[in-house]
């Protein structure tokens, strides 16, 4: 159910219900691996190191570095670095918008929202919980505002309020629908550019910057995250048998990662070597063990895990551009092509590589894992903490987490899914002042406040080594966003590239990728001049 995926609060739920089942809890976890994380300090410290030489805290995808900022402005300007998911976060007081002394006079901040879980006052008892419900308050009295949460229509947004938008209707003072809804409004011209809000210090390291970067559209960007809405949790991995690996007698995938040696090649050789008939009947079927446990927009993750973009800005052309073949007289993207025919290996060459190519089939993919049926499964790290959790808590196997794999080397594309929510201002909000004193404050304290309380918890009670930590820990600092993701839906046009061209081609024995581009692209070049010409 998205309703109830998305969120942090809904994790802390289950927690509870764990607990009362009998499952260990937190604390218990916690004083358990006391020592065992004494000695984890070193291996973590490590990996933080080789994250900073990937993409540092802060590393933007142009290659600048983050370097501390005084600014109080949006957008342009040199990033503030982010502490690590598992690092002691001191607070910089002097950024924090409640010492400032600004006094709202009761100013009611509306957000809408499909999922009252981050903004309801009541909690479930939970250390993290506690400090979000207390954070909340500390903001509005500090603030003296209120904050209101409205329910909104999961995935009908544009719909609900495009009307009232456009008639200079304050419905709310931001939006939450998730990425996939965003390029609607971006497309009518109904969001605020982010940018130009002021009191919204994007520079400072509580705020997502990679988000910010990475989807701007024409030099603008109209999405905000920050920790009360956790991106890490919707970024896409790996989860790996490690007891499968033992057996094959094969390198360590943690190791491969680290040496930057983690592939899409090296992936699909290991998937293929874990392929077993362990029923000794003729043919592959429901008690064999596969490669890879995963639908067929599996090979769409991992498309875009290979850092190609799909759209991209042309230098000479002067215009966003459809990245597989940016003109008519333009050659054919060779390196886009040759990844989509590598995952023909899986979608269709794979010989049963996957037990199947159902793409509704999830749950059944899930069981394969969990029951040491398939060597990898790909996911949504949420969902290693919620969907998978009494699957991966029972699973008698040992496991692991990795980032996506990459074309080569040490910067790994952590692709954030685009079912995850995201926070938008509707052009109607005139009061984009006291929004944006509103929005910092819940960014700066959520990341101080309340985020490590809910990463530690959840690493804790459901990682089984030391190495899941620190892969975490690298898919956090290298977030990665595809603007296609978010814009591409809202053209049927522009989702071709994604539906046909990619999974299309991977998952269909009749498709080829460039001959699905050659019939597109005339349609998918029009959508993207539409788009990105306003």
């Amino acid at each position: 159910n998205l309703f109830r995926v998305l969120n942090p609060a809904v994790l802390l739920d289950k927690y509870n219900t764990n607990t009362a089942a009998g499952f260990i809890s937190a604390q218990e976890r916690k004083e358990e691996n006391n020592m065992k994380k004494f000695y984890r300090i070193g291996a973590l410290a490590m990996s933080l190191i080789i994250a900073a030489s990937v993409c540092g805290c802060g590393t933007k995808k142009d290659g600048s570095k983050g370097g501390k900022t005084d600014s109080n402005s949006s957008g342009s300007g040199v990033h503030a670095e982010k502490a690590g998911l598992f690092d002691e976060r001191k607070p910089d007081e002097s950024k924090d918008p409640l010492k400032k002394g600004i006094d709202l006079d009761g100013y009611e901040f509306v957000i809408m929202d499909f999922n009252e879980s981050p903004w309801t006052r009541t909690s479930n008892g939970s250390q993290a919980d506690n400090a979000r419900v207390e954070m909340l308050k500390k903001i509005e009295d500090e603030l003296n505002c209120t904050i209101t949460y409205k329910y909104s229509p999961y995935s009908k947004y544009f719909s609900t309020y495009q009307t009232s938008i456009m008639s200079g209707k304050k419905v709310a003072d931001v939006l939450t629908p998730t990425m996939y809804e965003v390029g609607a409004f971006i497309n009518s011209g109904l969001a605020v550019d982010v940018n130009k809000i002021p009191n919204l210090n994007l520079n400072n390291e509580y705020w997502n910057h990679a988000l910010v970067d990475m989807t701007a559209v024409n030099g603008k960007s109209y999405m905000l995250n920050c920790d009360i809405y956790p991106h890490w949790l919707g970024t896409l991995n790996i989860n790996f048998n490690k007891n499968i690996i033992k057996e094959l007698g094969l390198e360590s995938p943690y190791e491969l990662v680290k040496k930057g040696e983690w592939t899409i090649d090296k992936y699909i050789e290991y998937a293929k070597a874990a392929k077993k008939d362990l029923d000794g009947v003729a043919g592959f079927g429901n008690k064999d063990r596969y490669g890879i446990a995963g639908t067929g927009w599996g090979t769409s993750y991992l498309f875009h895990g290979s850092g190609i973009p799909v759209l991209k800005y042309d230098n000479d052309l002067k215009k966003v551009v459809f990245n597989f073949k940016p003109t008519k007289t333009s050659p054919v993207n060779e390196q886009a092509i040759n990844v989509i025919n590598k995952l023909k290996d899986i979608g269709i060459n794979g010989e049963n590589l996957t037990p199947t190519l159902d793409t509704d089939d999830y749950t059944t993919q899930q069981k394969y894992f969990a029951n040491g049926q398939a060597l990898f499964f790909t996911t949504m790290t949420r969902t290693i903490f919620l969907e998978m959790s009494d699957f991966l808590r029972n699973m008698k196997d040992d496991w692991g987490i990795l980032p996506l794999p990459n074309l080569g080397g040490k910067e790994y594309n952590c692709l954030v899914d685009n079912n995850m929510a995201t926070m938008i201002v509707p052009i109607s909000n005139k009061d984009l002042d006291k929004t944006g004193t509103i929005l910092d404050a819940i960014a700066y304290h959520s990341y101080y406040d309340y985020e490590p309380l809910f990463a530690q918890w959840l690493a804790d009670t459901y990682f089984r080594d030391d190495e899941s930590y620190e892969m975490l820990e690298l898919i956090y600092q290298n977030m990665y966003y595809d603007i296609f993701m978010a814009v591409g839906t809202s053209d049927k046009r522009l989702w071709d590239i994604e539906s046909e061209i990619i999974v299309g081609s991977a998952t269909n024995k009749g498709y080829d990728p460039a001959q699905a581009i050659a019939k597109l692209e005339d349609s998918i070049r029009t959508a993207v001049d539409e788009f990105y010409g306003k």
